[in-house]
């Protein structure tokens, strides 16, 4: 049970109104080419700052790892040298960890880089042929695999590397051939998968006081890896489900031992990222293998598909989220999901064409405060090309209640001909704001 962006790794859903929360998604530029369902450009994990880390391809078809900051824009963090880099991991301090390859594409080393220090290859447990850092935390410990032999076939182990200890091998449970260490939480417990001769695999936590231990020994389950652990000691990750023969995600504690969190439309599911408050994000795809989709747990609600929350298509895999709830997705084109409770009916006016100097029949929009606490009004105004065009009133007043609803009503009298534009901002206490609702129509 490797982890593998090359093929975004897999997950699960249901539908369920009680699950309300929205989600603005902010593109995340490329000075590359390319999307996800080419495998060009892939965002792969993210930090409490809303920083997102990845890979991109220059137009030279070289890879490279990037970062993105919260409002899309990409920063190319480069290579050790070689032609391919991928960024998996980045921490609070903004360090990431990955892959890469050096000058003549040689080896294919893991790496630490960090603004102050740049890219710099960590040790290898044997010849370095291939290596891959999946995660960071906030001590700078690193975890991933590294292969001891010169063909990387069976004979890799994870480890753990520190500044002042170097690499360590985390070695393997009884009987294991190969190991992978997927993730590590701020205390440095570390979970990943073993994989045994007979095809199956186990994950495990380790730990600084037990070291490696199989995550589930009593669970009965022959074949199953774990993806992610947070800070409290929550584990995620799939196991091979013995009645319908599919992958399924899981979630673990020690209280509750393995949960079955289900799969959408009889097909497989995965879990790949968790935060603190237990919400869980992956991917999925429907027992005929023709749709997938982008899916988030949230603790108390059934499983939801995250692309219509987000307005948007996302067939590929959520592959992380922030203590805040902020998501790095993959679609068309890779995203962060912010999350915002201010719902509003449309985002887009068009008035149409009108004579200069009339004013058109009124247009209307409703805000609704979906959480649970009121929402401050701080101001809804015109901005934007022309926003003497075009005039709003509103019923919103200084606060909306939970799950109540208030009008905005836009008209627009052009005072010249052709197109004219503006926007409706909505400064409140969300998240996400101003909410804008683009306005357009053409004066004649």
């Amino acid at each position: 049970m490797r982890r593998s962006f090359e093929r975004l790794l897999p997950l699960l859903v249901l539908s369920s109104a009680a699950f309300a929360q929205l989600y603005q998604a902010t593109p995340l530029r490329s000075s590359g080419r390319g999307s996800p369902q080419n495998g060009l450009t892939v965002a792969l994990g993210l930090n409490d700052a809303g920083i997102v880390v990845g890979t991109y391809i220059l137009p030279n078809s070289s890879r490279h790892v990037c970062y993105w900051s919260p409002t899309g824009a990409v920063t190319d963090v480069g290579t050790l040298g070689g032609t391919y880099g991928v960024g998996f991991g980045i921490n609070n301090l903004k360090q990431i960890v990955g892959e890469s390859t050096t000058a003549g594409d040689a080896q294919t080393k893991a790496f630490i880089w960090s603004e102050a220090t740049g890219m710099q290859s960590l040790p290898s447990l044997g010849l370095g042929i291939q290596d891959r850092a999946y995660a960071i935390n906030d001590n700078s410990e690193v975890v991933g695999f590294s292969c001891l032999g010169s063909e990387c076939i069976g004979d890799y182990h994870a480890f753990r590397w520190t500044q002042s200890g170097g690499i360590h091998d985390l070695g393997t449970l009884p009987g294991g051939t190969e190991t992978i260490a997927n993730a590590i939480n701020a205390v440095g417990h570390i979970v990943g998968s073993v994989n045994f001769s007979d095809g199956s695999a186990r994950a495990f936590l380790w730990t600084p006081g037990t070291g490696m231990r199989e995550l589930a020994p009593n669970s009965g389950l022959k074949n199953y890896g774990a993806s992610a652990i947070n800070n409290s000691d929550q584990v995620i990750g799939s196991f091979l489900n013995s009645t319908d023969g599919e992958g399924h995600a899981f979630s673990w504690t020690s209280g509750t031992g393995i949960e079955d969190l289900g799969t959408l439309e009889g097909g497989w599911s995965e879990a790949l990222a968790i935060n603190d408050s237990g919400d869980i994000v992956g991917f999925g795809r429907n027992a005929a293998q023709t749709d997938g989709f982008e899916l988030i747990w949230r603790p108390g609600t059934p499983i939801q598909e995250l692309g219509p929350l987000a307005g948007t298509y996302l067939n590929e895999a959520a592959t992380g989220i922030s203590t805040s709830g902020q998501i790095a997705a993959n679609g068309d084109r890779p995203l962060l999901l912010t999350p915002t409770w201010v719902e509003l009916s449309t985002h887009q006016l068009s008035f149409g064409s009108w004579p200069v100097g009339q004013t058109s029949t009124v247009k209307t929009v409703t805000l609704t405060n979906i959480a649970t606490t009121p929402l401050t009004i701080n101001r809804i105004g015109i901005g934007g090309t022309n926003p003497g065009d075009f005039a709003e009133v509103n019923n919103c007043g200084s606060s909306v209640a939970p799950s109540a609803s208030c009008i905005i009503q836009v008209t627009f009298k052009p005072t010249a001909t052709g197109l004219r534009t503006a926007l409706v901002r909505v400064a409140d206490s969300d998240r996400v704001s101003p909410q804008r609702i683009k306005l357009s129509g053409t004066g004649i």
